[in-house]
């Protein structure tokens, strides 16, 4: 302001003169190039300003990117130790009589399923061809039968034993459907993994013939599956735990009550990792625990392996 202020005085003091028209000349030839220079200097600061915004954007997509990134690698920390498939059976039921022969083929001739005691006084299943039963043998009444297939008027079906399970025949005329129901954590003798990369698997313990087997599994659809099972024991002489071929010897701070503590173990983030790294050691297996719908109690069919 000040500056065009002294242009239009100077101004007024030349008229009326040749050299004082001339130096208005000049005078306003150095007025155009001042007008000039503040216009290529506003341009220059808009040019920075544009610039500025797009460094801004560009911040913004790094930034973005980097977040997309760290979320990516949330949501991938979960492990898979390894999968469980969905139930093979085609329904499940219960007998609607007792004393129904459970055959092994789908004929009324064929020989029938019974439990035969061993020498350890555990019951595991044989075929005979016996009208009746021998010392030591007892009649086969399963509470709960999954269907694997069916075949004119009878079902296949997966019978359980201490050891695992067998296939057998029954006629579908001693059958009725069931409904099964999802189990609660409560209802088995599980311990639901609920937190950490291995959220949803779960660990047991079970007392079997020729000592004890960890169970490995993971809930899926309702049913709580086990797929590895592993024998161990507890060396209350050791501080540490070994996994070999197969076999677990846990250290004694993991003995509760002459058992074993899968609380502790599962808060041991370490040696959780070692057992499910080690799954492919274990043996595998196929058993389904569910529930049913009005009953209490929890039931399970095992793929048979045979």
């Amino acid at each position: 302001m000040k500056k065009t202020l002294l242009i239009a005085a100077l101004a007024t003091l030349a008229i009326g003169t040749p050299a004082n028209a001339q130096f208005l000349k000049k005078l306003g030839e150095a007025a155009k190039k001042a007008q000039q220079v503040r216009e290529s200097l506003t341009g220059t600061q808009q040019q920075t300003t544009q610039s500025s915004g797009l460094s801004k954007a560009i911040r913004q997509r790094q930034s973005a990117t980097q977040q997309q990134t760290t979320t990516t690698a949330t949501t991938t920390t979960t492990a898979q130790p390894f999968t469980v498939d969905a139930a093979p059976f085609l329904k499940y039921v219960k007998l609607s009589a007792t004393s129904v022969n459970l055959r092994q083929r789908p004929t009324t001739s064929s020989a029938r399923l019974v439990y035969e005691e061993n020498e350890m006084g555990d019951l595991s299943l044989t075929w005979t061809t016996s009208s009746r039963l021998t010392s030591g043998q007892s009649a086969v009444n399963p509470e709960t039968l999954a269907v694997m297939s069916e075949s004119g008027d009878w079902y296949e079906v997966a019978v359980e034993d201490y050891f695992g399970s067998q296939r057998a025949w029954v006629m579908k005329k001693f059958c009725q459907d069931i409904t099964t129901r999802p189990l609660s954590a409560s209802e088995t003798l599980f311990k639901l993994i609920s937190s950490g990369p291995y959220t949803g698997y779960f660990l047991g313990a079970e007392e079997v013939e020729g000592g004890f087997k960890l169970c490995i599994g993971k809930v899926q659809d309702g049913f709580w599956i086990v797929a590895r099972t592993a024998f161990f024991s507890i060396d209350e002489t050791a501080s540490s735990t070994t996994i070999n071929e197969g076999y677990i010897v846990f250290g004694r701070q993991y003995q509760k009550d002459y058992s074993l503590n899968l609380d502790k173990v599962i808060a041991d983030a370490p040696l959780l990792k070692r057992i499910m790294d080690s799954c492919n050691q274990f043996e595998r297996c196929a058993a389904y625990y569910y529930g049913i719908v009005g009953q209490q109690g929890v039931f399970c069919a095992t793929v048979p392996t045979e």
